[in-house]
């Protein structure tokens, strides 16, 4: 707003444009920006509201403003949270890419010797070396076949007597999964209370340019991909940009990485979160 304009809605304005103007100069100087008024039109407006109806007025933004500022501090929060699960899904991502390029490399080596001693060797390596979820196993070529999708037994803590059961919970496939799992609703927390604020501010008429400007950032920082690489992302046919007939029917196996942009919001989230903490109801 032009410097002409403010001046004009501190001594002139209507009291919902002054109350407007009043509760952006707060939330741009709550988060560390230059405010638009001078402390002298700060105080000339927060001491212009004097009848009945702009008392009230005032009231109402002000606690507006106070539960959206509190809001997006939570939003902010659950974006870290989902950021980090992004983060711990693509670290798993890079584990299992590094796993099958060793897988790889060895076979690659172990194809430049006889078949018996290969074996000798890869069956000798197996009971050496051991790789974080995962399962080494020789195929009767003598070469490794590392897999991330395997069941182990499992012990209960309480009865060591008891017969172990067979569990997935060692692999990589089964924890990777597991944190696909905790990012996905997080992200629909996130998309969810989002919609609720915004919703909320539009019924409102509260139209704080400094509050939806940081609510965008934060999305956009939540709707970048996990990973950038085609070869695990869901709603991609390819293992690359360009068609591979034989890779792209392993693709299903591959699609760990969500697609963000297909996950819609909770209806039920989004209705408590406006009932019960937006409008406290």
């Amino acid at each position: 707003m032009a410097k002409k304009d403010i001046s004009k809605t501190v001594t002139g304005g209507s009291p919902i444009q002054r109350v407007r103007l009043l509760m952006e100069n707060t939330a741009l100087i709550r988060y560390g920006n230059k405010g638009i008024l001078t402390e002298k039109e700060a105080n000339s407006l927060y001491n212009s509201f004097n009848s009945p109806y702009e008392v009230k007025l005032f009231n109402k933004w002000n606690k507006i403003d106070k539960t959206i500022s509190l809001a997006i501090t939570n939003l902010q929060g659950l974006k870290f949270q989902t950021l980090m699960h992004t983060s711990n899904l693509r670290g798993y991502i890079l584990v299992w890419h590094t796993m099958e390029e060793a897988e790889l490399l060895t076979n690659t080596i172990l194809h430049e010797v006889e078949e018996t001693e290969r074996k000798r060797i890869a069956e000798k390596g197996t009971q050496e070396s051991k790789i974080m979820f995962s399962q080494i196993n020789v195929d009767e070529e003598g070469y490794l076949d590392l897999k991330i999708d395997f069941e182990k037994d499992e012990y209960s803590s309480s009865n060591r007597k008891a017969k172990p059961v067979k569990s997935r919970a060692y692999s990589l496939w089964y924890v990777m999964n597991n944190v696909k799992k905790e990012l996905e609703e997080s992200f629909i927390q996130f998309i969810s209370w989002r919609k609720a604020i915004v919703d909320f501010m539009e019924e409102e008429g509260f139209n704080i340019k400094i509050y939806k400007t940081l609510i965008e950032q934060m999305t956009e920082d939540v709707f970048k991909p996990v990973i950038g690489w085609h070869k695990y992302l869901e709603g991609e046919n390819h293992f690359m940009q360009i068609q591979h007939n034989r890779l792209d029917k392993l693709k299903p196996f591959y699609n760990i990485a969500p697609d963000l942009n297909k996950i819609e919001i909770d209806k039920d989230i989004y209705n408590t979160y406006i009932k019960e903490y937006l409008r406290d109801e």
